[in-house]
C-alpha cells in the first residue's frame, strides 16, 4: 500500500481544519487517511472541492439525485469542517440510538459524510474497496458477538420499523448493520432539526467502486440492492452514486478545485482496474 509521506501531502486540500486533523490523528486512522485507497481521504478532497467551488447543491443534485436545495451543510465523520469535536446534536442522537455504547466509551456509529438541507437529511456510507475481492458490503464485525450481547440488542427497537419483515432485524441487522445503524441515526437527528410545522426528510445513500466484484459475482450495486428490498422506507430516498460517476461529473467542470479532486480520484488504481 502506497502511503504519502505525511497525511498532509495526501489530502492537499484545507489541511489546516479541525475535522481533518482529528481525523487524521486517531491512532485507528491515521496511517490509512495516508493512502491513496483512502475513502476518508477521497471524502474529504472531493466534498472540500465542491464547497470551495459552491456547488454542492448542483452535485446532491445531478450525481446524487437528492431533492434540490438552495443550501446543503456538509458534515464529516458528524463534525463540520472547522470543529474537532462531534456535533452536540449528533452527540445526542447517537446516545438515543446507541445507549449502551455511548454509557460504556465503546466505538459509536461514525457516519463517513452526512448532508443537511430544509428539507432533507442524508448520511452516506463510503467503500472503494479492491477490485477481484469479496465485497465487505455494511456488515460490522462487532455484531458477530454472541446472543446476549446487549451492545446488539439495543438496536432492535430501531431497526425494526426500517425493515418490511421485522422479524429479520436480527440477520439484516447483521448484514446491513452500517446502513441501519445510519437510517437509525438519520431518523434521530430529524426528529431534533425538523423545524415546526416541516418534516426534515430522511434519505440515506452510499458512494461505491463499481469496479468490485467478489467471487460469487457479489458486488457492491447486488448488496445494495438486496438493502433496498429488505427496507421498509421508500426507494427514492435511498440513493447510490459510485466514484466513476463522481469522477466523471467533476471531470466536465473546468473549476481549479474539481480538477484537484479529479487528479486525486485517478490516483487511486483500485477505481480504474480493469
Amino acid at each position: 500500500m502506497k502511503l504519502s509521506k505525511t497525511w498532509e501531502t495526501g489530502v492537499r486540500i484545507d489541511t489546516h481544519l479541525a475535522a481533518i486533523w482529528w481525523k487524521a490523528n486517531l491512532e485507528r486512522d491515521k496511517e490509512h487517511i495516508r493512502s491513496r485507497h483512502s475513502e476518508d481521504r477521497l471524502t474529504w478532497i472531493v466534498y472540500r472541492a465542491l464547497e470551495g467551488e459552491e456547488l454542492v447543491p448542483q452535485f446532491c443534485a445531478e450525481v446524487l439525485h437528492l431533492p434540490p436545495a438552495e443550501k446543503v451543510w456538509v458534515y464529516y465523520w458528524q463534525r463540520l469542517p472547522n470543529s474537532e469535536r462531534i456535533d452536540p446534536d449528533i452527540d445526542a442522537a447517537l446516545a438515543e440510538v446507541e445507549p449502551r455504547h455511548t454509557a460504556e466509551g465503546a466505538q459509536r456509529t461514525e457516519t463517513d459524510l452526512l448532508l443537511l438541507a430544509r428539507d432533507w437529511i442524508c448520511p452516506w456510507e463510503h467503500k472503494c474497496g479492491a477490485p477481484r475481492r469479496e465485497p465487505h458490503g455494511w456488515r460490522q464485525r462487532g455484531w458477530e458477538r454472541g446472543d446476549d450481547s446487549g451492545l446488539r440488542h439495543e438496536y432492535e427497537r430501531f431497526f425494526r420499523p426500517l425493515l418490511r419483515n421485522p422479524d429479520t432485524w436480527h440477520d439484516n441487522g447483521n448484514r446491513f448493520a452500517q446502513l441501519l445503524k445510519n437510517l437509525s441515526l438519520g431518523q434521530a437527528l430529524a426528529r431534533r432539526w425538523a423545524v415546526a410545522g416541516r418534516a426534515l426528510h430522511v434519505h440515506l445513500g452510499v458512494v461505491i467502486n463499481e469496479r468490485v466484484c467478489g467471487k460469487e459475482s457479489a458486488t457492491y450495486v447486488s448488496e445494495f440492492d438486496a438493502f433496498r428490498d429488505a427496507a421498509s422506507c421508500p426507494a427514492d430516498r435511498l440513493h447510490r452514486a459510485t466514484w466513476q460517476e463522481i469522477r466523471k461529473w467533476l471531470g466536465s467542470r473546468h473549476e481549479p478545485l474539481c480538477r484537484l479532486a479529479c487528479h486525486a480520484l485517478d490516483e487511486n488504481d483500485w477505481l480504474w482496474a480493469s
